[in-house]
């Protein structure tokens, strides 16, 4: 039997190498938007590069303003459940985005 956390990722975004997130963007993976609201990295949209004064600030402030982030173990009954449990009203669920 295996147990999925359904694929979110693995660790602290707001600890996401910004250099990588720049390269999702780059890619079509993320929009400018999406950086910073996710992974509190502010792009110059002029220069299509990191501002990293905003993003350092950004980011402590996103941390400051969630707290600490529930450890999830995707070996125990029930991890699974995020989908069910955790979308959020017009959240939408894509299993192949592309």
């Amino acid at each position: 039997m295996a147990h999925s956390s359904g694929g979110g990722g693995y660790g602290d975004p707001l600890k996401r190498d910004p250099e990588a997130v720049l390269e999702s963007i780059f890619e079509g993976l993320l929009t400018v938007e999406c950086a910073a609201e996710v992974y509190g990295v502010v792009i110059n949209k002029a220069t299509m590069t990191i501002d990293w004064n905003k993003t350092e600030a950004r980011r402590e402030k996103m941390a400051a303003e969630r707290g600490p982030l529930e450890v999830v173990v995707p070996t125990t009954p029930g991890a699974s459940d995020w989908v069910e449990n955790r979308l959020r009203d017009g959240d939408e669920y894509l299993i192949d985005p592309q």
